[in-house]
């Protein structure tokens, strides 16, 4: 196989996120308004070849916009979609396959990113590296003429559009957007999955393995970031921080009889437990902070960690987690056993007046439960940065709820981590192109 084939096919992949954005010329949006078709159920491909992906059938006397030229394909509009179909059953003339950029588009700002979801490079190889600086690592250099394919963003749940999308890509990276059985079976030049998250849910992986297919995941990217949002989160919830700046700024304070004020108790965690629901990496980083802020951490987890039990990390059972807890913390990847186990009947289990973090996964909550003992008093405060759907649905009952912090799923977030993120993806797809994958969880 050759090595730009590859990559071309690499960067073809379906992706939660824009990746590419610094190769792609507006200069060559140009389009040709021609021409018809001149047979029935000619193939509208995903891709310059005839084992791609079909998008469409077009029939005789239909009129497409041509965009561009690939071989003995044109790159064509139709009916709203952009595709190739081959060039000998569609009349017109022949678009120049190197259209000269206009100059003057050059000095405009770029449009959206949606108006090109593709083009092709126009100098002799532009150079793909790991961050948006000149002087930032160089991954690839493309040769010109490739064809890179950006998408905003992916359908988590239009299976049709993940498939053709993926098309023949050999490589695919995904976050959010799912890869199930049927785009697998869908998508047979499938060699690899990147991961860009350590959380693997979105993909069938047992099937994936089936099929030969290694995933490889982030592991670790996240785990200061993360663990920091959490702690965040309960100091919030302790200090009500926001809220008592929006006062003095609203002229409360200015107002004041007294030379302070609050309106909430405030809560000292020195001496209070911390229960950790999950002790990986990101549990044994938020038990260190808990700890230097005085707090006893308890934690219930498959396996112990040394580095857990040499900060002092008292392990204990599910039920006397619950128990025992002051604050409780979720830091588990979401597995079947977990998922909803946040409910009424293990709520009943807590402490009156517990406050609970989530900054794991939505969907070990069970929200209503949740939003019934916030308003009932019997969970204090909850800090949660992740809902079972995102983005959050106008119905969900925590929107409503007495004490409850939300976030829109931004522990994850700091540069350094989303470059941790794109650093770890770079060596998996490296390790895979050896013959040596990393990080693969199947």
């Amino acid at each position: 196989m050759r090595h730009g084939n590859r990559w071309a096919r690499l960067l073809a992949a379906v992706c939660a996120m824009a990746l590419f954005l610094s190769v792609i010329s507006p200069a060559l949006a140009a389009k040709y308004p021609y021409d018809t078709i001149s047979m029935d159920d000619v193939n509208m491909r995903s891709r310059a070849n005839t084992t791609s992906t079909i998008l469409k059938k077009i029939q005789k006397g239909d009129t497409v916009t041509i965009l561009g030229v690939t071989g003995s394909f044109y790159r064509v509009e139709f009916d709203g979609k952009t595709g190739y179909a081959m060039k000998k059953y569609i009349d017109g003339t022949d678009p120049s396959p190197d259209p000269s950029p206009n100059p003057a588009l050059s000095m405009q700002a770029p449009p959206a990113i949606s108006e090109y979801p593709y083009d092709t490079t126009v100098i002799d190889y532009v150079k793909l590296r790991k961050v948006a600086q000149t002087e930032g690592e160089v991954i690839l250099t493309i040769p010109a003429g490739s064809v890179v394919t950006v998408y905003d963003r992916t359908s988590l749940t239009d299976e049709e559009e993940i498939i053709a999308r993926i098309a023949d890509a050999e490589v695919v990276l995904t976050n959010k957007t799912p890869i199930s059985r049927r785009t697998i079976d869908a998508c047979p030049s499938m060699r690899f999955i990147a991961m860009l998250a350590t959380g693997y849910n979105v993909v069938d992986v047992a099937y994936a393995k089936e099929k030969g297919i290694p995933v490889s995941n982030v592991p670790v990217y996240g785990t200061q970031s993360v663990s920091q949002f959490a702690i965040a989160l309960l100091l919030e919830i302790c200090h009500h921080i926001g809220h008592h700046d929006e006062t003095v700024k609203a002229g409360k304070w200015e107002r004041c009889a007294d030379w302070c004020y609050w309106d909430y108790p405030l809560i000292e965690l020195a001496g209070k437990t911390y229960g950790l629901l999950g002790c990986g990496n990101i549990g044994v980083h938020t038990a260190a902070i808990a700890s230097a802020l005085g707090m006893h951490v308890i934690a219930y987890d498959t396996r112990q960690r040394e580095e857990a039990l040499a900060l002092g990390v008292e392990y204990v059972e599910l039920d006397d987690l619950f128990a025992r807890s002051d604050v409780l913390g979720l830091q588990m990847p979401l597995f079947p056993f977990n998922t909803g186990i946040i409910n009424k009947e293990n709520i009943a289990k807590m402490k009156d007046g517990v406050i609970i973090i989530n900054n794991s996964r939505g969907q070990m909550v069970v929200e209503q439960d949740l939003a019934d003992a916030l308003n009932s008093g019997k969970v204090a405060a909850a800090g949660l940065d992740v809902v079972s759907t995102e983005p959050i649905r106008g119905d969900n009952p925590l929107l409503t709820a007495k004490n409850c912090i939300l976030t829109p799923h931004i522990s994850w977030a700091p540069r350094e981590s989303r470059q941790r993120i794109m650093d770890c993806t770079v060596e998996n797809i490296r390790a895979f192109q050896a013959g040596t994958p990393k990080n693969v969880i199947n």
